[in-house]
């Protein structure tokens, strides 16, 4: 297995209009290609632009509205806090996350507290968004790497502009962003290092493919350095590229048992596909992959221990080990906590976590504390970590379809259809034939596509199934991430579809989503909100 890199004279790659190719190409606006290429890209970036500072706004507008802890912000703000002041603390998840907080609090000391009153919740003063600023620029973030992803898969605008958008109108990563917590982290790293390591496949430069796999590894162990779940995002790459080396030998050894003319077709296909980036993958031999994708992502996870080592005045392995033993005495069910749920509940959201519930004044020092007797009747806010309904629902038949497609497309690699050959029949003899020959063909870009989608959504998940401890539905958010941005690419093919109806089905779905997310975005904000209102908005049971 060869490290070669082939140079493409086109190294981005074709570019496209936000419409399909195919009505590019029939446009009637008289324009040359490059006029109407530049009002595209123009018009793309002016949108993830927008679509960028929509998520800026609501991650950080009111970020100290609960000038308090709320929900696990009980622990981590307080561990940063043991961080700054070199103090030994016991946590369940490796230090890295912890100490992204406590850069926000270092920070907050050099700017002041910005007009914020400080709250003394975690023994030293800090205004809210001291300790949650750095989770909401993660989380603001994120739609310009899912946009990263998309476009390196496909270089379409119409499915990158979706795939940020949809990230944008998500509840679950919005709360999430909003405090101090680290799952944002996790997700931030993870698919930061997806989005460099596609990079790494489509550029044509040697030096920056090998400074771009180098950083996918870095990104991919901070991952793992943020919570151990982040061994999911690493687990795709490799799956992927042993994948794209064993299509390559498989049709390499079909070509060899071929006539000339069925060696041309198959060699044909196989360079039609080598545009898609996870096809590229087979340009990285082993020793490239084990230094950028073991190597490199192990010395980032130790090295983030160092720290929190010489604090606790302990070892590597002593910290493992009780970090193991605690996560196995963790117990499951409501004993536990009241918003314990397994895997199999989380694509349908049946039972989201609520962070906060209060009738208290926002400015109050302890949200979580009882309400005063003067506080208003039927007033409360409330903090429900829960996703958009719509998107997670049709993200669920999104996942299903790309599955579909990529099962079909490996059956066509591995087994192929078989060619017809005439009936032989004589008198009442029936001759016996020969073994039918196949047609195979290489994966296709769309086969690749549908199996980075459905892989990354499954080995996120399949972890999860054999866990018994208690778990949360902010778990499920590696897989319903790549749920996204297959309802990205689903909404993207109805409204290129010929049909009118498709492209109305696309539309309304669209629609539909943006609507649900304005419905909730009080209770991911925190917004004040009658009781009645909130009952409305608690659709089924198991969400209170």
């Amino acid at each position: 297995m060869s490290d070669t890199l082939s140079v493409s004279p086109r190294e981005n790659g074709p570019e496209t209009s936000l419409e399909n190719p195919a009505t590019l190409s029939a446009s009637a606006s008289g324009r040359a290609p490059s006029a109407r290429r530049a009002s595209s890209w123009r018009t793309g970036w002016l949108l993830l632009s927008a679509i960028t500072v929509f998520s800026l706004l609501i991650h950080f507008w009111g970020l100290s509205r609960f000038n308090g802890l709320v929900f696990d912000e009980v622990f981590f703000p307080k561990y940063a806090q043991n961080h700054i002041e070199n103090a030994p603390y016991f946590d369940g998840h490796p230090p890295l996350g912890k100490m992204l907080i406590a850069v926000g609090m270092r920070a907050s000391v050099l700017t002041g507290q910005l007009g914020v009153d400080a709250n003394n919740e975690i023994g030293t003063p800090y205004p809210a968004w001291a300790y949650r600023w750095i989770d909401a620029l993660a989380g603001a973030l994120l739609p310009l790497v899912f946009a990263g992803i998309v476009w390196q898969l496909c270089r379409r605008w119409r499915p990158t502009l979706l795939a940020a958008l949809l990230v944008s109108l998500d509840g679950l990563f919005l709360v999430e962003a909003r405090y101090g917590l680290i799952n944002i982290f996790l997700m931030f790293f993870g698919l930061l290092g997806h989005y460099l390591f596609l990079c790494a496949l489509n550029t044509g430069r040697p030096v920056r493919h090998y400074v771009l796999i180098l950083l996918a590894g870095t990104s991919l162990g901070a991952a793992i350095a943020v919570k151990w779940s982040g061994v999911a995002f690493l687990a795709v790459p490799w799956g992927l590229w042993l994948l794209a080396w064993l299509q390559k030998l498989w049709f390499g050894w079909i070509r060899q048992r071929r006539h000339a003319h069925t060696h041309s077709q198959s060699a044909h296909h196989h360079a039609e596909v080598e545009t898609h980036p996870l096809q590229k993958s087979t340009r990285l031999g082993i020793w490239t992959m084990l230094l950028a994708l073991l190597v490199v992502p192990l010395v980032v996870y130790v090295l983030q221990w160092q720290p929190y080592l010489r604090v606790n005045n302990t070892n590597f392995m002593d910290i493992h080990r009780q970090m193991l033993a605690f996560h196995e005495g963790v117990k499951d069910g409501p004993s536990e906590h009241p918003y314990c749920s397994r895997w199999s509940t989380w694509p349908v959201m049946e039972r989201p976590v609520s962070y906060l519930f209060t009738a208290r004044s926002p400015q109050d020092l302890n949200p979580t504390a009882p309400p005063p007797p003067d506080a208003p009747q039927g007033i409360t806010h409330v903090v429900h970590a829960m996703g958009n309904p719509a998107l997670w629902w049709f993200a669920v038949p999104a996942v299903l379809a790309a599955t579909a497609l990529a099962l079909r497309g490996g059956f066509l690699a591995s087994i192929g259809l078989a060619q017809s050959l005439p009936h032989r029949r004589r008198g009442r003899l029936r001759f016996s034939l020969p073994a039918l020959p196949r047609k195979r063909s290489p994966l296709s870009a769309t086969s690749w596509t549908a199996i980075y989608l459905s892989a990354g959504y499954v080995v996120s998940l399949l972890p999860w199934i054999g866990i018994t401890r208690c778990s949360f539905i902010y778990h499920y958010m590696p897989s319903v991430a790549f749920g996204f941005v297959a309802c990205a690419f689903g909404i993207d093919r109805l409204m290129a579809d010929a049909s009118r109806g498709a492209r109305a089905a696309g539309l309304c779905v669209l629609l539909l989503i943006v609507a649900a997310f304005f419905y909730w975005l009080p209770l991911f904000l925190g917004l004040e909100i009658s009781m009645d209102d909130w009952y409305a908005r608690m659709w089924f049971k198991s969400w209170i």
